[in-house]
Order: structure tokens, then C-alpha cells, then sequence
């Protein structure tokens, strides 16, 4: 309990190092803490406050001198980025991604038998994995489509997928199509919510969490 309680405080330590660095335009130092590369923009101290609120939780944090002027700075940001640039880029939602795997037929079975997804085949051979109003596009390791990312590598994604099912019916069918449970039933903070998910792996190890969404 010590040894957490120590480790929680070192974090945070470096979290406000940080902050600090930040705000002072230290950038240089920034990175050099451990926590990556330091970007003076909306979108990092978005990233930066996200963490802390969720994660660290510390009254150490919210009592820290730069606290406020970590969010003067972040709508500082903002609204000059906006007198720079009135155009604005809205994303609605994700249409499909893509996985690149070993084995295009052993995906497929496994997400169709796994997860009830419905194979598609455009007419130029490129096989698609479809549920609800979205898909994943498979790339065949070494025979990828183009364009396609820097460095695709099997087993590197780790997707979370929405479901109604409840998850102790799920567990029941993953197990009895011998898909292992790696971690779960646990409680998540998902984008509109907390969820309850569980956790497995695919056919090339992709982690894949599977959740309901909670109403309390």
C-alpha cells in the first residue's frame, strides 16, 4: 500500500513537472521528465488535465499553483487558434479501420464465429468485417493495400467494441467457441460513460474489449 501510495505521488510529482515546464515554455525540459514529448497546444493540455482528473486524483493537483492557468492558457490556445483559422473540422464518427493481420480467413472466422460480424467482399477482392454502421478492412501482412500505415503490424491494435448483449451471455458464447477470457468482468470509463467490459485476444493478438455501457 506504501509502495502504490509512493509510486501515485512520483507520478503526479512528474505530471506538475511537467505542467510547470509547460507553462513557462521549457519545453526542452519538458521532454526530458519521462512523460513524452511536450507540445504547447490545446489538444496536449487536454491530454495533460484528462489524465490527471482520471488517473491521479490528487488534491495535490488540484491545489497546484499553475492549475488555472493550465485552462486560461488551454482557451488562450483556442481562441487564437479560431482568429488564425475560422475553419473548423467537425468529425462525426468513425467509419472503418484497418487491421492489418497474418491470416486473412482466420480473421475472418474468428470475428464472424466470435462476434457475429458479416464478411464483405468488394468486387476488387478487399475483404471487410461489417457491424452496426462501421467495418474493418483487412490488409494481409506483407501484401497491404495502398495507402496504407508507416509500420502495420499484426497484433498491435486494441479495439473496443460496444455491445448489448449482456457480457455474462457473452462470456458464456466466447468460451464455448474457445476464445479465452483474459481479463473481466472490470468497470471502464468509455467516451459517453462507464462500462463493464471483459477482455481477449484475436487470432493475431490483437486485444479486442468487449463492454456494455453502464447507466450509473
Amino acid at each position: 500500500m506504501c509502495r502504490a501510495v509512493s509510486v501515485a505521488a512520483s507520478i503526479t510529482q512528474k505530471v506538475i513537472h511537467f505542467i510547470d515546464c509547460c507553462t513557462v515554455h521549457h519545453l526542452d525540459i519538458a521532454q526530458k521528465v519521462g512523460i513524452g514529448k511536450a507540445r504547447r497546444s490545446p489538444a496536449c493540455l487536454d491530454g495533460i488535465e484528462t489524465f490527471l482528473y482520471r488517473t491521479v486524483k490528487t488534491p495535490l493537483f488540484l491545489q497546484h499553483r499553475n492549475y488555472h492557468e493550465l485552462h486560461l492558457s488551454r482557451n488562450h490556445h483556442r481562441t487564437a487558434h479560431k482568429a488564425l483559422n475560422p475553419m473548423v473540422i467537425h468529425i462525426d464518427s468513425l467509419d472503418h479501420l484497418v487491421l492489418t493481420v497474418n491470416d486473412i480467413l482466420a480473421t475472418v472466422f474468428f470475428y464472424t464465429r466470435a462476434l457475429a460480424m458479416e464478411e464483405i467482399i468488394s468486387i476488387d477482392g478487399r475483404v471487410a468485417l461489417c457491424f452496426g454502421r462501421q467495418k474493418i478492412n483487412l490488409h494481409l501482412a506483407g501484401d497491404e493495400f495502398e495507402p496504407h500505415a508507416a509500420v502495420p503490424q499484426p497484433g498491435s491494435a486494441d479495439l473496443c467494441l460496444l455491445s448489448a448483449t449482456p457480457l455474462d451471455e457473452a462470456i458464456i458464447h466466447l468460451r464455448n467457441v474457445g476464445v479465452e477470457i483474459t481479463e473481466g468482468p472490470v468497470r471502464r470509463i468509455g467516451t459517453t460513460g462507464h462500462l463493464l467490459s471483459i477482455y481477449f485476444r484475436d487470432a493475431d493478438g490483437n486485444l479486442i474489449e468487449l463492454a456494455n455501457q453502464l447507466t450509473d
